[in-house]
């Protein structure tokens, strides 16, 4: 049994963002899913695109909303030697500053912040300054800080089970991470060099390999990547090389978003 997980390379995304990078299948049309490329923080041996398939998209999870990337900060945490303080912490500060929470604030906040017979032409940021004018700044951004941490514990074990529906072991959820890690950085290298503006493709996930399959729409195949879950080796090209490259130059510097 395995995951599949489609996804789509573009060397630029018209998006509003014109960011380079790789997006979820799933995700295409959401105006909030900036595209992502393989690159790893100081914090992180994976990158966000791996976070998002392996604690999000694995896990029942959607990509947007600030309640469930409370949920996949507690699962990567678990997969990692990451803190869940700085990534909850920024959550808040945003919310605080009147951000996009993605869903109505009145259902997000918890009962005892949540303002009464609040008019719902009121935006954001001024639903959360009448907050923080009637309980303090440090009141509310604690408060918060709890609530977020008790939404994320709380689908901690939701999550998990989605991720076993798939047939994968939650104690491989670390391999795993790393393995698709080491075959979307390689697959962007190719992407790159060969200067490839749009492709597709797909990932079979198992507990023992990952095994990637992309090509630019028909015009140039790319060979089939596979890597074992555990092993630090290279992807192996096990097809045969792609009939066509176009040498063109690489695209510019990508944008990145961060955990």
């Amino acid at each position: 049994m395995a995951a599949i997980v489609d996804i789509i390379y573009r060397s630029e995304w018209e998006d509003g963002f014109g960011a380079r990078g790789w997006k979820l299948t799933s995700t295409i049309g959401d105006p909030r899913v900036i595209a992502t490329t393989a690159f790893v923080g100081e914090r992180s041996d994976t990158s966000v695109f791996v976070h998002d398939i392996v604690d999000h998209r694995l896990c029942g999870l959607g990509i947007g909303g600030h309640r469930n990337e409370a949920v996949a900060i507690f699962l990567h945490a678990l997969r990692s030697s990451v803190s869940t303080h700085s990534s909850v912490a920024l959550m808040v500060e945003e919310l605080m500053l009147g951000g996009d929470c993605g869903e109505p604030l009145a259902d997000f906040l918890p009962a005892d912040l949540c303002p009464r017979d609040e008019p719902e032409t009121r935006s954001n940021r001024m639903i959360m300054q009448t907050l923080i004018d009637g309980h303090g700044s440090s009141a509310v951004y604690e408060r918060l800080i709890a609530h977020y941490r008790a939404i994320g514990s709380a689908g901690v074990l939701r999550a998990l089970s989605s991720w076993a529906s798939h047939g994968l072991g939650v104690n491989r959820r670390t391999a795993i991470g790393r393995c698709l890690q080491k075959i979307i950085q390689t697959a962007e290298e190719q992407v790159v060099a060969h200067g490839i503006e749009l492709a597709q493709g797909r990932i079979h996930i198992d507990n023992d390999a990952c095994t990637l399959t992309l090509n630019d729409m028909g015009t140039l195949y790319l060979p089939e990547m596979r890597i074992a879950v555990g092993d630090d080796a290279r992807p192996a090209q096990v097809t045969q090389p792609p009939s066509s490259i176009r040498p063109t130059a690489a695209p510019g510097d990508p944008i990145f978003r961060t955990h």
